[in-house]
């Protein structure tokens, strides 16, 4: 007779140890014992009903068991998957960030200071550029600007301006030239459409060596419009006699933008750059001075000054051959011989100058050889020189550089 408990289940009739609730019973369909059974129907949790009140709760989620890794039947273990090639490029060590960034810090850098030179180099042009050109926008400025004359109580009641300018002109012939210089102010605050008047006063005041007043009233004669490239050259002739050679720079430079067809203003030019020690300026106002002159006689002066120019500018050697090369072609022109003479002062050969001089004044008419005479390199020797002097004082006699 067996030991066992006929009312124990055995085998498949075994209970598992982790017994499922009914609900996971029903939901796998796991097979019970017919007392599990007997429990499930006494249960009050399972009985009809507690089915009909309890809520129907959500299914859950069948409970797969986790699979049971087995052995590899052979004795030899399997060697790791070899990483894939983009992951083995991954993990390479990333270039140090610091070094482009520096790379890119560094040109930004020299970016700005290139960017900071070129703009201080315009900065600069623009400033040479605008003082250059200053006189001449500002007279373009106040001509567009309507001047007018300063308000003052009428002097000549009942004359007209055609019969101020005709009394005025009188006056002036007569000497008293205070006098005329009201009449023909009363005649421009009368009408200011008479052009003409101020600079005409300008110059009585300029030839009387009233140079104060002969530059307000230049001056006033740019802002009306009137004469305003022989306005501003006058300008330019008073600035050099007080050695403003910048001012008088910029006032011969907007003679020439008035009239560029002027020989003078070039030579005028030219002349202040000597006398600011920069011949090499110099030389390209002469040419220029030369290829607008309006005769042989002219273009001979222009001529001339671009030689001494370009001796003063260190090329005496260069000129010698040349003056020698055009005294083996025949007689030399009357420019060729104060271009001799300027070599022989500039070489300390007074003597031989004068003597040069001498032929150049049987060649040449008194306007020629006073252009030339008075030029700077003749003026600052016979201001040294008695004899030199003595020469020239003869022919250019109340000729004096600079004059128009």
């Amino acid at each position: 007779m067996s030991d066992e408990n006929p009312n124990e289940p055995t085998g498949e009739d075994k209970p598992i140890r982790s017994a499922l609730t009914p609900e996971q019973r029903r939901f796998l369909g796991t097979p019970r014992t017919r007392r599990q059974k007997d429990d499930e129907r006494s249960s009050p949790e399972t009985s009809p009903s507690a089915r009909e009140e309890a809520p129907q709760s959500a299914p859950a989620e069948p409970v797969t068991p986790a699979p049971v890794s087995q052995p590899a039947p052979s004795a030899e273990r399997p060697r790791p998957a070899a990483a894939p090639e983009t992951e083995r490029e991954v993990r390479k060590p990333a270039p140090p960030i610091t070094t482009a960034s520096d790379a890119t810090g560094s040109r930004a850098s020299e970016m700005q200071n290139v960017i900071l030179i070129i703009g201080v180099v315009i900065l600069l042009g623009l400033a040479f550029f605008v003082g250059k050109k200053f006189d001449y926008w500002k007279y373009k400025i106040f001509t567009k600007s309507k001047p007018t004359m300063e308000a003052a109580a009428d002097k000549f009641p009942g004359q007209t301006s055609d019969q101020l300018v005709e009394q005025g002109l009188a006056l002036e012939r007569q000497g008293k030239f205070a006098e005329a210089a009201d009449h023909f102010m009363e005649a421009k605050r009368k009408d200011l459409t008479y052009r003409g008047l101020l600079f005409h006063v300008a110059k009585i005041a300029y030839d009387h060596r009233d140079l104060k007043a002969a530059d307000n009233m230049f001056e006033r004669s740019i802002e009306f419009g009137e004469n305003a490239d022989m306005a501003n050259c006058f300008r330019g002739l008073i600035a050099v006699s007080k050695k403003d050679f910048p001012a008088a720079r910029r006032y011969f430079a907007a003679a020439a933008a008035a009239d560029p067809f002027m020989p003078y203003f070039q030579f005028c030019l030219g002349d202040v750059d000597r006398l600011d020690a920069k011949p090499k300026d110099a030389i390209a106002h002469y040419q220029q001075a030369e290829r607008r002159a309006r005769g042989e006689p002219e273009a001979a002066v222009y001529r001339f000054k671009t030689r001494v120019a370009r001796l003063e500018a260190g090329e005496g050697e260069q000129l010698k051959a040349e003056l020698a090369k055009a005294a083996q072609a025949g007689s030399l022109s009357g420019d060729w011989l104060f271009t001799r003479a300027a070599i022989q002062v500039h070489d300390g050969k007074i003597q031989d100058a004068i003597a040069t001089l001498a032929e150049a004044r049987s060649m040449t008419n008194r306007m020629v050889f006073g252009s030339c005479a008075t030029d700077l390199i003749f003026q600052d020797a016979a201001s040294k020189n008695p004899s030199l002097a003595e020469t020239l004082r003869g022919e250019v006699e109340g000729l004096q550089p600079f004059s128009p």
